[in-house]
C-alpha cells in the first residue's frame, strides 16, 4: 500500500476530509513550479511608488528595463537607469546585457531604484513632457537629500516654478 492510500483510508476511517481535493493539489503543485521559475523584482519609480516585476529566472536586465519603461510609457529611454545596492552599501548600475541573478546578490525580491542616468546638457532638447517630469522629481529628491546643494534663495524660486508646474 503507498503512503497516500493509507493517510486516504486513515481519514476515511478517522471521519476527516482532505482539505484539498487531487486536482487542487495539482494546480497547487504546477502554481508552485511556475513561481520558482520567476524572480519577483522590486523597482522604486522617481515618484516614490513602487512597481513589482516578475520575471525568468534567467531574464537579462534588459527585460526589466523594458518592463519599467513600458509601465511608465517613458520614451526616452537612454537618460535612465536602474540602481541597486550591494551588500557593503555600494551603488551600482544595473548592466542591461547581464542577467538580473548574476548581479543583484540580495534578494529577492530583488530591489532597484528608477534614476536618471545621464543629464541633457541642453534641456530643451527633451521632447517628451514625461521625460522632464522624471528629470524634475531627480533633481527634486537630489536637492532634498543633499546630494545636491541649492542656495536659499534659489531653492524658494525653484520652489515657486515647482507649484507652477502643478
Amino acid at each position: 500500500m503507498h503512503k497516500c492510500e493509507i493517510f486516504k483510508m486513515f481519514r476515511f476511517l478517522s471521519g476527516r476530509k482532505a482539505r484539498h481535493t487531487s486536482n487542487e493539489v495539482d494546480n497547487i503543485k504546477s502554481h508552485k513550479n511556475l513561481h520558482k521559475n520567476l524572480i519577483q523584482c522590486r523597482v522604486i519609480l522617481l515618484d516614490g511608488t513602487d512597481l513589482s516585476v516578475e520575471l525568468s529566472k534567467k531574464a537579462k536586465a534588459r527585460d526589466l528595463y523594458e518592463q519599467v519603461f513600458y509601465s511608465l510609457d517613458l520614451i526616452e529611454k537612454d537618460y535612465f537607469g536602474l540602481q541597486f545596492t550591494d551588500a557593503n552599501h555600494v551603488k551600482h548600475w544595473l548592466d542591461p546585457t547581464k542577467p538580473i541573478k548574476k548581479q543583484i546578490k540580495i534578494g529577492p525580491p530583488y530591489t532597484l531604484r528608477l534614476k536618471v542616468k545621464f543629464y541633457s546638457s541642453e534641456p530643451n532638447n527633451l521632447r517628451e513632457e514625461l521625460t522632464r517630469y522624471q528629470f524634475f522629481l531627480q533633481l527634486k529628491q537630489d536637492i532634498l537629500e543633499g546630494r545636491l546643494e541649492c542656495p536659499y534663495e534659489t531653492a524658494v524660486k525653484l520652489s515657486a516654478f515647482a507649484l507652477q508646474f502643478l
